[in-house]
């Protein structure tokens, strides 16, 4: 497949360390991917992190004890279950999280704008078959996982 390389070009160019921001702070994409999951799941707990990351345990402990050391999550016990640790994101991760965002689509914005019309649509047809196929995966996965659960 010819496209996977592309694509880890695309990933490397346009990561997080090439905002201002992202080398600031020294995050990578994967702390940034577990500052969203925490972010956009109130209730985000290390199994979920783990989970929705696609990482193992371990590892899910390793990015929070890195993100707790620069301030950016906290863990909170759940006062309905205090055998529960939730993880909750900083004031500060929020900020950085929303500076990361807006420099990232300006860098995007700036690579968009050298393609010509012609590229763009090609691109978008060929995203929007990426993300159809994306989708189509989850799905089968969920059905998989509904299934092995019964």
């Amino acid at each position: 497949m010819k496209i996977l390389p592309l694509l880890q070009q695309v990933l490397i160019k346009v990561s997080v360390h090439r905002t201002k921001t992202g080398r600031e702070s020294g995050l990578t994409n994967m702390l940034i991917n577990a500052i969203r999951i925490i972010h956009d799941n109130e209730n985000c707990t290390m199994r979920m992190l783990a989970k929705e990351s696609l990482i193992a345990p371990p590892a899910a402990t390793r990015i929070v004890n890195d993100l707790i050391k620069k301030k950016l999550v906290r863990r909170e016990i759940d006062p309905t279950d205090r055998r529960l640790v939730r993880l909750k994101i900083t004031p500060h991760a929020s900020e950085i999280f929303t500076r990361i965002h807006i420099e990232a689509v300006e860098i995007l914005t700036h690579v968009l704008e050298k393609l010509s019309d012609k590229e763009q649509d090609a691109l978008i047809f060929g995203l929007e078959g990426f993300v159809r196929a994306v989708f189509d995966i989850e799905r089968e996965d969920q059905t998989r996982l509904k299934s092995s659960e019964e």
